[in-house]
C-alpha cells in the first residue's frame, strides 16, 4: 500500500499557506497546487511561517488565541 504525505508537506509549505499572488522566496512558479503555495524546499516554506507571524506581530497580533484565529 502507497501511503502518500500530507499535502502540506508534499508542497513544502507545513504551514499551509494559500497562494494569493504573493511572490514569496523560493516559491515553485507556477505553483501545481492552485489553493496553496509549493516551494521549491522546505526551508522556502518555514521561513514564509516565520514572515508571517513577523506581520501579525506587527499588527497587534500577538496571543496564541489571536494567531490561530486569524492563521
Amino acid at each position: 500500500m502507497i501511503k502518500l504525505s500530507p499535502r502540506g508537506i508534499r508542497n513544502n509549505n507545513p504551514g499551509n499557506i494559500r497562494y494569493d499572488g504573493t511572490k514569496w522566496i523560493g516559491l515553485d512558479i507556477p505553483p501545481s497546487d492552485r489553493v496553496f503555495c509549493r516551494f521549491v524546499a522546505p526551508c522556502f516554506g518555514v521561513r514564509a511561517i516565520f514572515k508571517i507571524l513577523e506581520t501579525y506581530k506587527t499588527r497587534g497580533v500577538k496571543t496564541v488565541h489571536q494567531i490561530i484565529s486569524r492563521w
